[in-house]
């Protein structure tokens, strides 16, 4: 087990073992998803469950910055930058 968040350990990583973003991720998504057989979560897909994360990438920072979370199509958090894109204020 583990106290990191998942945004945490993509950084770590990133950061530890030099591991690009698009191959991070998916080890914080998909394939816990898969590897408990969730059905309908780990991936964008038309009738799927809508929860996703939004992420600024500073790449010479190695830095990621959550801008929103959306839980099951409905946001939960907007940083004002995602507001400022289009996205609701959620209050």
């Amino acid at each position: 087990g583990s106290i990191l968040t998942p945004l945490q350990q993509v950084v770590n990583a990133q950061k530890f073992a030099l591991i690009p973003l698009s191959a991070a991720w998916p080890m914080a998504s998909l394939n816990p998803a898969c590897a408990l057989r969730i059905p309908y979560w780990g991936a964008l897909v038309p009738g799927w469950r809508a929860s996703l994360t939004v992420l600024k990438v500073e790449q010479e920072r190695n830095h990621l910055e959550v801008l929103g979370t959306m839980i099951d199509g409905k946001w939960c958090y907007t940083s004002d930058e995602l507001v400022e894109r289009g996205a609701p204020r959620v209050s």
